[in-house]
């Protein structure tokens, strides 16, 4: 009640977030989600959905909470391949948060899972042989990680036109 988040990006055009209204004020007007330039009201039981890449923010102005599941999820435009990537770095991010040990058992994996090659680090003045994923995609060195509803709704910086997505 009587809250909200002041104007934010993620940057990360490459995940989606989906807020379902659990619990919402009633005669809702003003509980309320901004994306660009255009305001959304939660409303009970429904989803929005929406590229928190775009500036959004959010306020509720009632007197009582209003409750909101979070759910975020891959861009449907990306290839299996990006998903691929990108949750490999994901993962590794996650492991190298939780020390050495965490490290180790993420190395572990990739080799029985066999999708790592072996390359040479440098650690503290030292060798290593260290094992990473190495996804590709046919035909290219580089990933396309700009995404957004179709070639032609995306502006210079390649986001999509609109913040909200079909369906919200």
């Amino acid at each position: 009640a009587e809250s909200g988040i002041l104007p934010h990006s993620d940057f990360n055009n490459f995940i989606l977030t989906c807020h379902l209204g659990l619990k919402i004020p009633p005669n809702n007007d003003k509980a309320w989600i901004r994306v660009g330039d255009e305001t959304r009201y939660w409303q009970q039981d429904k989803v929005l959905i929406f590229d928190t890449s775009i500036y959004h923010s959010t306020r509720n102005d009632a007197q009582t909470d209003r409750y909101v599941l979070l759910i975020r999820f891959w861009h449907p435009d990306l290839t299996p391949t990006e998903v691929a990537a990108l949750s490999f770095i994901f993962d590794f991010l996650n492991h190298a948060a939780m020390g050495e040990a965490a490290m180790n058992r993420f190395e572990f994996e990739q080799l029985v899972q066999g999708n790592t090659k072996s390359i040479d680090n440098n650690v503290n003045g030292k060798k290593d042989k260290t094992k990473v994923n190495s996804p590709s995609r046919k035909g290219s060195n580089d990933l396309d990680i700009t995404i957004g509803n179709s070639k032609k709704e995306k502006d210079k910086i390649g986001r999509p036109a609109k913040g909200f997505h079909r369906g919200a």
